[in-house]
């Protein structure tokens, strides 16, 4: 049997807080994000653990996680994290939509690669 699964679920951005009562916010970055037309979801939990929400999405295969905390809504600042490479970037929260864009573009291009290998 094959080890390779391939994705079931629409979901592109993921909605993730790194710490406990952050769901309204998460709701809000999900909103804006669904507004710009991204396919996003977050954990309905109140509070969620870190490591659950980033597991969900490897095994979902969601492209990217975006992070928000306490030390994200002082800086104004949005912590994205690509799932596959796990690497994470801090971004202002007003590049969110087009930072979100262009790894997403990232990310498929590097897909549709490794598909051709």
């Amino acid at each position: 049997q094959s080890k390779i699964q391939s994705k079931t679920i629409e979901t592109e951005v993921y909605v993730a807080s790194a710490e406990k009562n952050f769901l309204e916010e998460r709701m809000k970055l999900c909103t804006y994000l669904w507004k710009n037309g991204f396919k996003t979801e977050m954990a309905y939990k109140c509070n969620p653990k870190l490591l659950d929400q980033l597991q969900y999405c490897e095994k979902n295969q969601i492209e990217l996680c975006v992070i928000i905390g306490s030390s994200e809504l002082e800086t104004d600042t949005i912590k994205i994290r690509d799932v596959i490479t796990r690497n994470e970037f801090l971004i202002p929260r007003e590049q969110l939509i087009d930072e979100i864009r262009i790894h997403l573009n990232k990310v498929r291009q590097r897909l549709a690669e490794n598909k051709q290998q």
